[in-house]
């Protein structure tokens, strides 16, 4: 249920946001995702084909979904590329090189400062004046947050008991995305 409402929340605000943007009815715009991949539904639910999903390196080391190929649509899902292993294994061909410079905007989860990793930061503290917070919404934190009060809201105590990270679309706002 509420992840469903902040997917429909987040998509919603998203596409206002990035229709008034520069960006929009270029030939592409990138969205891209880090430690959250498994969270965003995927490209299939981007507003339509000038919008690509691309992955940011995070501490996952399985192997990432791709896109489908829309060259032949027919043969798009039984499609055998070489990129592809039966390990579930990294796959260095899935991710952007320097997201400054490949991503328009980043969706991603702030999380507590002890859970950041060099590989999954919290972008607007690391490069303030590359990622503006777009849009944020909260998103409970399973480490702070007591297990009962997780599963079950108890008016009154869950908010004592329960912690929130912000669950966030960053624009990226550097003179050379413009």
């Amino acid at each position: 249920g509420d992840h469903r409402d902040l997917h429909l929340s987040i998509r919603r605000q998203r596409q206002m946001c990035i229709r008034d943007s520069p960006h929009y009815g270029e030939n592409s715009i990138s969205i891209c995702v880090g430690k959250e991949w498994y969270r965003f539904p995927s490209s299939f639910f981007l507003p339509d084909n000038i919008w690509d999903l691309k992955y940011i390196r995070s501490e996952f080391k399985g192997q990432l979904p791709q896109p489908y190929e829309v060259t032949d649509l027919k043969k798009s899902t039984r499609l055998i590329r070489d990129t592809f292993n039966d390990q579930n294994k990294q796959e260095p061909n899935r991710f952007v090189k320097d997201p400054t410079k490949e991503c328009h905007y980043i969706v991603d989860q702030a999380v507590h400062p002890d859970d950041q990793t060099e590989l999954e930061p919290n972008f607007s503290v690391i490069q303030p004046n590359v990622w503006k917070e777009e849009f944020s919404s909260e998103f409970l934190d399973p480490r702070r947050s007591h297990s009962f009060f997780r599963a079950f809201y108890v008016p009154v105590y869950s908010e004592s008991r329960c912690t929130f990270n912000n669950y966030t679309l960053y624009k990226n706002v550097s003179p050379g995305m413009l």
